[in-house]
């Protein structure tokens, strides 16, 4: 029984063996991953975000974590789901497109600390299709003579209320 104990006590304390990984190890955001499924991100719809902890030599980071998803940086925005642990340190919420506008940063952040810019992707979202209750006309003139131009304006919106820039 001693023996096997020192045995034990040993493979921890020199780290080796696959079979106790994340006992002493702790989280290297440099070896994490970050990733956002491929857009065009159209207001609306949604997208999956992940997670891949990974510590110090690469390998999955199997302590549970509280990673929260944000985007940074940009106009564009949108609102995330309850993060969902799919074990071996891979983590994923639901994004949901919002606000159409100029790119921003996704992001995680574990305990405070967040993964480097330059392993962040960008998320920019576009508008979504045309929402007849969002949209409105606007009339140049309450009332015009016979002959006289007057010029009625639409302004195409979705359902978020984003303005569409392009189209019809």
């Amino acid at each position: 029984m001693w023996l096997a104990l020192a045995a034990f006590a040993s493979l921890l304390s020199c780290g080796g063996g696959k079979d106790v990984v994340g006992l002493k190890a702790s989280l290297d955001f440099s070896k994490s991953t970050l990733s956002v499924a491929t857009g065009p991100y159209i207001s609306g719809q949604q997208y999956s975000a992940t997670f891949s902890a990974k510590d110090e030599s690469g390998s999955p980071f199997v302590t549970n974590v509280d990673a929260q998803f944000s985007l940074t940086g940009g106009a564009s925005n949108g609102t995330f789901s309850a993060v969902t642990s799919n074990g071996f340190g891979v983590y994923s919420a639901a994004f949901t497109a919002t606000s159409a506008g100029s790119a921003s940063l996704l992001n995680v952040t574990v305990s405070g600390a967040s993964i480097p810019v330059g392993q962040r992707p960008s998320v920019t979202v576009v508008p979504g299709p045309v929402s007849a209750a969002q949209t409105a006309i606007t009339v140049s003139a309450a009332s015009a003579a016979i002959g006289t131009a007057v010029t009625l304006t639409l302004t195409a919106r979705d359902a978020a209320n984003n303005a569409l820039t392009s189209g019809g």
